[in-house]
């Protein structure tokens, strides 16, 4: 009997489940990861890349207009022009020039775009923070587990007579 033997077999009724155990605790620090930064970053950042704003503009002579910024750029803009027009029927200065009307649709369209532009990028970036390390930490795991699962002793019985027997 060779003195390894007792040894191994020891091992083996030992054996812990180590994946099992790493996922384990992967899946509840990615939770705590996930959690803490929702609370830091507040859930309402989060909706930003699904639901688009809708801005509220009061008008000079308080309408108040909803532009929906789900819409294109072409689109917005036609619509805040037309909101200038209006407002310029409105006051009785239609005949004003093309000029300053475009000038004031412009001026709308750039605070709108700066706006949601800023509440994006926040939101890009809070969902890149929430979920990219969880994300990494999982494929390091998963790559450090295949490299060590390289080191196993391989459990194929020799072939009899390939010379490979063991005594």
């Amino acid at each position: 009997m060779r003195p390894c033997a007792n040894v191994s077999v020891v091992v083996k009724c030992n054996v812990m489940r180590w994946a099992r155990g790493f996922f384990r605790a992967w899946l509840v620090l990615s939770a705590v990861w996930i959690g803490l930064l929702v609370y830091h970053w507040e859930p309402k950042t989060y909706s930003w890349l699904w639901s688009a704003p809708q801005f509220k503009v009061e008008t000079p002579s308080g309408h108040i207009v909803t532009l929906d910024t789900s819409k294109t750029h072409e689109e917005l803009a036609a619509q805040v022009m037309e909101v200038v027009r209006a407002e310029y029927e409105r006051n009785g200065r239609l005949a004003e020039k093309l000029s300053s009307i475009s000038e004031n649709r412009d001026q709308i369209l750039t605070k709108i775009d700066a706006q949601y532009k800023t509440a994006g990028e926040q939101a890009k970036t809070a969902w890149l923070f929430t979920l990219v390390p969880p994300i990494l930490l999982l494929g390091l795991g998963l790559v450090v587990a295949w490299i060590f699962l390289g080191f196993r002793p391989s459990r194929r019985k020799p072939i009899e007579g390939s010379g490979n027997v063991r005594s």
